[in-house]
């Protein structure tokens, strides 16, 4: 059983990487980029939640270190020196901090504001890394306290939403990407539930596919997602029908407030 479970998720995985390098080949916006990046980034990190084990916090971050964060330093230089480089820029003290600056936000997009550029497609390994943090957390407090799954639902719900709106209306975007790290530990607690419940790819639950595709249809239809820019649209985007709330007039009430303190925190 383990073997076989192992080779599905290597399946997906390998599909999930096909569609990311299409995602970013087809014209935007489009149909079918749409469609892709409606799930592609998503199902990556519900498969990591799906392999996930709380671990003791030294074995965590021994493993998560050697594992993602070096790798992430290592893939990130290896493309903005060069970079740099081709530019022609002198090096100054002004351009190693910007340089540092886009190591530590680790942001897939250049952070609106706050003057740091994007450090690329290796943003996914510093996020996947913070999110391995968080997501310990949640667990093992979940363990710990015996929380129904009902709740533990809600409670990443919940820190999903205060994520993204520190990201998408107060316009702050934090370091290693922990801002959207919190909207990827509902994702990794999704696929953490789905084994934790014996929920797995089988001829023998075909209403399991049917209700995850008509619920992937109907989202893909009403609203969209990409995650290395926090941007969502629809049904709870500011955009939508829902924008005129008072709470999301205070959140955007609140973006200025959040540049004024994020903007210092950028010397540490």
């Amino acid at each position: 059983m383990g073997s076989k479970r192992l080779d599905w998720i290597d399946i997906a995985k390998g599909i999930a990487i096909t569609l990311v390098i299409v995602g970013h080949t087809v014209p935007n916006p489009s149909p079918l980029r749409h469609a892709i990046f409606s799930f592609h980034m998503p199902v990556f990190f519900i498969l990591a939640g799906y392999t996930f084990r709380p671990k003791p916090w030294r074995e965590l971050l021994s493993g998560s270190v050697s594992r993602l964060l070096v790798p992430y330093v290592v893939l990130a230089l290896a493309w903005q020196v060069p970079t740099f480089l081709m530019s022609s820029a002198p090096l100054t003290s002004g351009t190693l901090v910007a340089g540092l600056k886009t190591l530590v936000f680790a942001s897939g997009v250049d952070v609106p504001g706050l003057g740091v550029t994007a450090v690329g497609m290796t943003w996914f390994l510093a996020a996947l890394f913070t999110s391995r943090l968080l997501f310990n957390v949640l667990v093992r407090l979940f363990d710990g306290r015996d929380v129904r799954v009902v709740w533990q639902g809600v409670i990443c719900a919940a820190i999903a939403f205060c994520g993204l709106s520190v990201s998408r209306f107060m316009g702050v975007y934090l370091p290693l990407d922990l801002d959207l790290s919190c909207y990827i530990a509902l994702l990794m607690w999704i696929g953490y539930t789905a084994r934790q419940r014996g929920l797995e790819p089988s001829a023998s639950k075909p209403l399991l596919f049917i209700g995850a595709g008509v619920a992937w249809l109907v989202l893909a239809a009403l609203s969209g997602l990409e995650l290395s820019s926090r941007r969502f649209w629809g049904l709870l985007s500011e955009d939508s029908c829902f924008a005129d709330k008072p709470v999301w007039r205070s959140l955007r009430s609140m973006r200025s407030i959040g540049l004024f303190l994020g903007r210092p925190c950028l010397c540490l």
